[in-house]
């Protein structure tokens, strides 16, 4: 599909520039951001065009085209990159299991969608059907955020829903393969992103071993295979949390506010991910994404109808919040030590695993931070530590910056 690979380019060349890589596991690390970052940097403009009343194709097209000459204008000018030493040698067993269990999983998700081809019911009525909505004549994608939709929920932002009305806008039609094939290139990312981000940093053999954890989440999978927000909303997550504790702040903020326009347990985690990482690269790149969503609940989203008694959708949208802090406090902990102690760093883990679960009272919460928190464990416990004194060079400077004045680079003579 065009509409995907024009995405998918701009994604990746964002993610290049981002991350200026110079060894395979950098330029796998930016296939794997390449489609999220892509979907959310071309949704962003199609929601503005669809609100103003002229998301017709050339519009898209010439719209798709300012985003794609900006993404070249950001490849031309990235910076050196750090990983011209990273470390790429793999366990020849570790690499058979990994990937052998990667494809049965990946088989079974195919499996999956082509047994539900319109996805889950949440799919349908909160995405593909709002899509449609976005991708019609004249005013009637005003449809999409009806207070009649009932059993939709038209109050959830609209990212994934622009994604795919722009690539109907494509296609000049609304085949439904455009969205399972759009679902399931997303969840293929993820173990691309998660294998690259951990691969980069603490070996391939880490990245493997993340991999194979990936591969035996069922329920993860199955729920990427259903083409709801869930999944997208987890691989942004892993992603501007991947590029936050790489010093790549930028991308991460950009990644941070598409997942506010994605769910509305994603604005909870721009929250906490703008708070952890506050830099103006970030707050800056952030700032479409939640601009999107401050102006979509102001003035298009209904008012959300409540109960006496708090629903299932709050209860689990509180554990996920409840993980999401958790995770990114981990994350900062384990940042802040140089050598994390298996032992400890496993209770927290399980701590966080167990209060998302329980505050969700449904293991939902978890499953969608779920690659989040595979990625941080291996990218920060380090159980190959030969191989992580091979990191790159640009987590040492991403260090120094972060120092207060004249603590950094300048106190050596």
């Amino acid at each position: 599909m065009l509409g995907i690979l024009v995405a998918f380019l701009i994604g990746l060349l964002l993610a290049a520039a981002a991350l200026a890589p110079r060894g395979w596991l950098s330029w796998i690390a930016a296939a794997g951001l390449a489609l999220p970052v892509g979907a959310g940097a071309t949704a962003l403009p199609f929601f503005a065009l669809t609100w103003a009343g002229t998301n017709s194709l050339p519009a898209v097209l010439a719209a798709d085209a300012a985003v794609f000459a900006a993404a070249v204008a950001c490849f031309i000018r990235r910076r050196g990159g750090g990983d011209a030493r990273e470390q790429g040698s793999t366990h020849p067993l570790l690499a058979v299991l990994a990937f052998g269990a990667l494809a049965l999983a990946l088989s079974a998700a195919a499996a999956r969608t082509n047994q539900i081809p319109l996805g889950s019911w949440e799919a349908f009525t909160e995405v593909n059907l709002r899509a449609r909505y976005l991708a019609g004549e004249g005013a009637q994608w005003r449809n999409a955020v009806s207070p009649d939709l009932i059993r939709s929920e038209p109050s959830e932002p609209l990212l994934m829903p622009a994604a795919v009305a722009r690539l109907w806008r494509y296609s000049d039609g609304l085949d439904p393969d455009v969205p399972k094939l759009f679902g399931f290139l997303l969840l293929l990312s993820a173990p691309v992103l998660l294998f690259g981000s951990i691969a980069r940093t603490a070996g391939a053999n880490a990245g493997l071993l993340g991999l194979i954890a990936l591969a035996a989440s069922g329920p993860y999978l199955v729920e990427g295979a259903a083409q709801g927000t869930a999944a997208p909303l987890s691989l942004m997550a892993a992603g501007a949390i991947a590029c936050g504790f790489a010093g790549k702040l930028g991308l991460g903020g950009l990644l941070a506010g598409c997942a506010a326009f994605t769910q509305d347990e994603g604005i909870v985690f721009a929250a906490a991910w703008l708070a952890a990482f506050p830099a103006r690269s970030s707050i800056a790149a952030a700032a479409p994404g939640l601009a999107a969503t401050a102006a979509f609940k102001a003035l298009l989203a209904p008012a959300r109808v409540t109960a006496a008694a708090p629903e299932l959708p709050d209860i689990v949208g509180l554990g996920y919040a409840a993980a999401v802090v958790a995770i990114l406090a981990f994350g900062a902990g384990l940042a802040a030590e140089p050598h994390p102690s298996w032992p400890r760093a496993a209770a927290a883990m399980g701590a966080t695993g167990i209060a998302a679960a329980f505050l969700s009272n449904v293991p939902a919460a978890l499953f969608t931070v779920w690659p989040a928190l595979l990625l941080l464990a291996l990218l920060r416990l380090n159980p190959f530590p030969a191989e992580s004194q091979s990191a790159p060079a640009d987590k040492e400077d991403h260090r120094e910056a972060a120092l207060p004045a004249g603590r950094g680079r300048g106190r050596r003579k």
